[in-house]
């Protein structure tokens, strides 16, 4: 049985119309491969992200619990001591003690304040 040249045409052009689709199914293929890459790069990541952010939670809890057994107020009253015994000392010395002291309870206050921060970003 021989085949027509019409039919021969239309052969070659359902052909040619395969082909393009395993060509766009390829490349679908190709990308959907690129995207679940993507995807499981992403999960590790956010894998990554939970576990520092249970760990600095963690850090987190002990840092306000040890305040709390330190007593803020306790600490506040103590330098409110030494601030009023300082009074018995001559003038210079007693500015630079109480300027002393101001600067350590700032760089305190910044240093919890920075770390409190940095733990809630």
């Amino acid at each position: 049985m021989a085949i027509s040249k019409e039919q021969m045409s239309r052969l070659e052009k359902d052909a040619n119309q395969l082909i393009q689709n395993l060509k766009l199914l390829y490349d679908k293929a190709g990308s959907f491969n690129t995207a679940k890459e993507s995807l499981n790069e992403t999960n590790k990541n956010l894998q990554q992200f939970i576990s520092v952010t249970g760990k600095l939670s963690e850090q987190a809890h002990t840092i306000i619990q040890n305040l709390g057994e330190i007593g803020v107020i306790k600490i506040s009253e103590q330098l409110d001591s030494i601030l009023s015994l300082t009074g018995k000392i001559s003038n210079n010395q007693s500015i630079l003690v109480k300027r002393l002291l101001y600067g350590i309870s700032i760089v305190t206050v910044l240093q919890i304040a920075i770390l409190i921060t940095a733990i809630y970003m």
